[in-house]
């Protein structure tokens, strides 16, 4: 049994006042320990909150930084896929000259008979052109072509302009625009 305790002169407890019946005690220290305990429960929780709070808002970060991390890299990817493209354009040209004046021909045949123009084209294109040229147009379609050397145009690129229209045959105008459309559609 625990020990008894009086009521001193100011009111608190000491030993060998009052007596208080050993039930009474039971029932305050009972009384103490679910207030502990509901005391602590309590800032457990505060404290706990303010933990999943702060993971929380950790984890949206996480979550924002790597969609950026996968929009940049998609980026990335269309921008080396341009430059692959680039690159074997380039190379297509450099081998097969054939393929300017297939891309020219194409272009010519757009555009209404009897038309007067001018195709400009990268040095290099226009010095393999030459031969091929005299077949390009039929003389039934009545075009008058001239013909002009363009070194701003790289190689592969061509630029035809008419009175009324301009057909922009340049590689790296239409490479950029397939990159900005993948990158719209990202």
């Amino acid at each position: 049994a625990r020990g008894t305790f009086r009521r001193s002169a100011g009111g608190s407890p000491s030993p060998g006042d009052d007596e208080t019946s050993p039930e009474e005690l039971e029932s305050t220290y009972r009384r103490g320990v679910q207030e502990g305990l509901r005391q602590g429960l309590l800032a457990a929780s505060q404290q706990s909150s303010s933990a999943v709070e702060a993971l929380s808002k950790a984890l949206e970060l996480f979550n924002s930084s790597q969609e950026q991390l996968l929009r940049e890299r998609e980026r990335d990817l269309h921008a080396l896929a341009v430059a692959v493209a680039q690159k074997i354009l380039q190379r297509e040209v450099t081998t097969d000259p054939t393929v300017v004046t297939d891309l020219v021909r194409k272009a010519l045949e757009l555009l209404p008979a009897d038309t007067r123009l001018e195709v400009r084209l990268n040095p290099t294109d226009l010095q393999a052109l030459q031969a091929p040229i005299r077949t390009m147009v039929l003389p039934t379609r009545g075009m008058t072509i001239e013909w002009a050397s363009d070194p701003t145009l790289e190689s592969g690129s061509f630029v035809m302009e008419t009175p009324l229209r301009l057909i922009n045959g340049r590689a790296d105008i239409a490479l950029r625009e397939l990159y900005d459309r993948m990158d719209r559609h990202a």
